[in-house]
C-alpha cells in the first residue's frame, strides 16, 4: 500500500506543479493584459487618437504615455528654441500645453531641461524618426488628426512672441523649424 500512495503523492506533486506553472502563466497573461489596457487608457487621455485599434497597436509598439506625451511637447520645445533663446511668452505657452495635458511631474522635469537647457540636434532628428515609425502604425486620418494637432500646438509657441514689430508673428527661423517638422509626417 505505500507503493501505491508514495505514487499518488509524486501523480499529485506532478498535477501541482503542472497547475500553479499554469496559474503563473495565466497570472503573467492577466498582468500583461491589464498593463497594457493602463498603457491603452493613458494613450486615449492624452493623444488625439479614439479609435481602440489604434490604440493596441501604438502600445503594442511600445508607446507609453510618456513617450507620446514626449513626441507631443517636443516640437513645441523645438519651435520656441529656433532663434536661440526661449522668451517667456513661449515658455506659458509651452508650460499651458504640458498643463493641458495633464502631464505628470516626470514629464514636467524632462521640460522643464529642455526649456533651460537647449536640447541637441538629436531631440528632433529622433522626434522625426518617431514620426516615420508612427505612419507605419496609425491610419492616414490619425495621423493627420496628430499632425493637426502637434502643428497648430507649435504654431501657438511661434506666434507667442508676436514677431518683429507685431507685423510677422512668425519668424524666419521658426517658420523654417515648422516646415520640418511638418515635412516629417509627409514622408
Amino acid at each position: 500500500m505505500q507503493h501505491g500512495d508514495a505514487f499518488r503523492d509524486r501523480e499529485r506533486a506532478l498535477e501541482d506543479s503542472f497547475f500553479h506553472a499554469r496559474n503563473q502563466e495565466l497570472l503573467a497573461q492577466l498582468k500583461a493584459q491589464v498593463s497594457a489596457e493602463n498603457a491603452k487608457e493613458a494613450l486615449r487621455n492624452i493623444c488625439p487618437i479614439e479609435d481602440d485599434a489604434v490604440l493596441d497597436k501604438l502600445v503594442a509598439a511600445g508607446i507609453a504615455g510618456h513617450s507620446f506625451v514626449a513626441l507631443s511637447l517636443a516640437p513645441l520645445v523645438l519651435v520656441a528654441w529656433a532663434d536661440g533663446k526661449i522668451d517667456p511668452e513661449e515658455r506659458r505657452e509651452i508650460m499651458s500645453a504640458a498643463t493641458s495635458d495633464g502631464v505628470d511631474q516626470v514629464c514636467l522635469d524632462l521640460l522643464e531641461d529642455w526649456l533651460s537647457n537647449r536640447p541637441d540636434r538629436g531631440l528632433q532628428e529622433a522626434w522625426v524618426s518617431y514620426i516615420g515609425a508612427m505612419s507605419d502604425v496609425l491610419a492616414p486620418s490619425d495621423l493627420k488628426a496628430l499632425e493637426s494637432s502637434v502643428i497648430s500646438r507649435a504654431e501657438r509657441v511661434a506666434k507667442a512672441t508676436g514677431g518683429v514689430m507685431g507685423l510677422n508673428r512668425i519668424s524666419t527661423s521658426e517658420s523654417a523649424v515648422l516646415k520640418s517638422l511638418k515635412a516629417a509626417f509627409a514622408s
